[in-house]
């Protein structure tokens, strides 16, 4: 079939576009891309916030740069650089945390992934139908009995004797169901008709046909995207396998988490903002709501809460590469992930309980920011997993205490003495409980924060 007229124009509408934007300087490109995002979320009461995202206004922030850090130049493209990519983020997140996350499903998980595991051959059939159309990507991983516990899933991939690859089995809550063009697919590879310990990804594309929503799902936030349950049964080519193993997933994994920070800060910023207004306009007996001693507790908490997570966003900025080899970052990973996201919804809540009633409304602003930023502590591992998997991290050798493990490790080596007294302990990791583990990873992920707290007040933004 050929594209009609007014897609033809749309195509070369998004392409100029896009080679448009790869002229600006960073500070340009931000700002147009902010006055975009403004103008269309910056109403808290608009609809756009309530209602799934239309192809219009998907198109819209394409051309704005919304996927610009995520696309090689040659297609289109910004040069790629991490301070660009977590902003873009961060800038999406102050207006509405959904448009973060659906730029983390696109960019961390699908587009980024297709870069650094896909051959040439499926980059280019990838990246230049993004060019050509407002093309969006998904990541379909978790099942209805494996979560967290990855290895384990059922979805498998068997290799036919014509060397394609037949993919079955059954995903469910991946954001963008039912309307991506094209998607990951995490698979076990058959090996003599059993299930083998071997984690693959398969590119699908929808023209592949086989993928196919059963059921939609309706998450208490998150409005602009919708999720479902797909059923998989479909022959992929072996160019669309990526090159991956389990280092790889890590790797995937972890450089998606790194992101959080960004997400978490512009949605406390916004947060705290929004507090400080409605508190400073709620008049109550003798002055406002904002003069209350109580009040100014909370936003301190809140305001702490912010400057942490820039913290961690501004040690993610300076010392990773996000299209690098971050397999080995576990534990910085699970850190700021678990941290920004849990600050991202105690802000939330903090700030709705200073909205009274009008706040438990499902349509205020506050209510929203409560129900959005809720399923991030649960996002590519729920925190409490990540805090136990953080805690395991934790070894101390025979006669030796805590504080010596945190004294020589990089990312708590700088802060470790000033809390000397309370990590003098030992313990025998394999009589240590999760429960105990898990308030070791907590422990441990507020010491990493302290660090980079202080290596951020060395520049002067706290």
């Amino acid at each position: 079939m050929k594209p009609t007229l007014s897609e033809n124009n749309q195509t070369q509408s998004l392409q100029t576009a896009l080679f448009k934007l790869q002229k600006l300087s960073s500070k340009d490109f931000l700002d147009q891309f902010e006055e975009t995002v403004q103008r269309l979320f910056g109403d808290p009461n608009s609809p756009i916030h309530t209602k799934l995202l239309s192809k219009e206004n998907y198109l819209t922030l394409l051309k704005a740069g919304l996927m610009s850090t995520r696309i090689p130049e040659k297609y289109g493209g910004r040069k790629q650089n991490t301070a660009e990519t977590l902003t873009v983020n961060k800038i999406a997140s102050q207006y509405s945390l959904p448009l973060s996350l659906l730029i983390g499903i696109n960019g961390a998980l699908f587009f980024d992934n297709i870069q650094k595991f896909g051959s040439q051959a499926l980059q280019e059939k990838v990246f230049k139908d993004f060019g050509t159309k407002p093309t969006s990507g998904a990541f379909l991983m978790t099942e209805p009995a494996f979560g967290t516990n990855a290895t384990h899933m059922e979805t498998s991939a068997e290799k036919l004797p014509t060397g394609d690859f037949k993919i079955e089995g059954t995903k469910h809550w991946q954001g963008l169901s039912g309307v991506f063009d094209w998607c990951l697919i995490a698979v076990r590879e058959k090996i003599n008709g059993l299930l083998s310990k071997n984690i693959s990804f398969f590119a699908y594309e929808n023209a592949n046909g086989g993928v196919d929503m059963e059921k939609k799902l309706l998450p208490s936030g998150l409005a602009l995207i919708q999720y479902g349950r797909n059923k998989i049964n479909t022959i992929l080519p072996a160019g669309q396998k990526l090159n991956v193993g389990t280092r790889e997933l890590l790797n995937m994994l972890h450089s998606s988490r790194l992101q959080f920070p960004a997400m978490g800060l512009g949605a406390i910023e916004d947060t705290l903002n929004r507090t400080i207004a409605h508190t400073k306009h709620r008049l109550v007996q003798d002055g406002s709501l904002f003069e209350k001693d109580e009040t100014q507790a909370k936003l301190f908490k809140i305001q702490a809460w912010k400057t942490i997570t820039q913290g961690l966003f501004d040690f993610v900025n300076k010392n990773v590469d996000l299209l690098g080899k971050n397999s080995p970052l576990g534990f910085l990973a699970n850190s700021v992930k678990a941290l920004a996201s849990d600050y991202t919804h105690a802000a939330a809540t903090l700030s709705q309980k200073l909205y009274g009633a009008q706040g438990c409304d499902k349509n205020h602003e506050a209510q929203r920011a409560v129900a959005d930023s809720y399923p991030f502590t649960i996002f590519e591992g729920e925190n409490s997993v990540l805090y136990d998997q953080i805690g395991k991290m934790v070894r101390t050798a025979s006669n030796k205490t805590v504080f010596e493990f945190f004294k020589n490790h990089e990312y708590t080596k700088d802060i470790a003495n000033q809390f000397k007294d309370l990590l003098n302990f030992s313990f025998d990791p394999k009589k240590f409980s999760q429960r105990r583990r898990v308030l070791m990873g907590q422990i441990t992920a507020r010491l990493i924060s302290f660090q980079f707290l202080k290596e951020l007040s060395k520049t002067g933004l706290v």
